[in-house]
């Protein structure tokens, strides 16, 4: 596999495993931003 291979199914691999984590990265980053 390439390196690019490796990334993308890492990276679909978490989204599979916890779909909601990054939605829940952003809105802290937008509550942090905010206060």
């Amino acid at each position: 596999m390439s390196e690019d291979e490796v990334m993308a199914a890492s990276q679909g691999a978490a989204i599979s495993v916890n779909p909601n984590e990054q939605i829940l990265f952003e809105d802290d980053t937008q509550q942090t931003l905010i206060n």
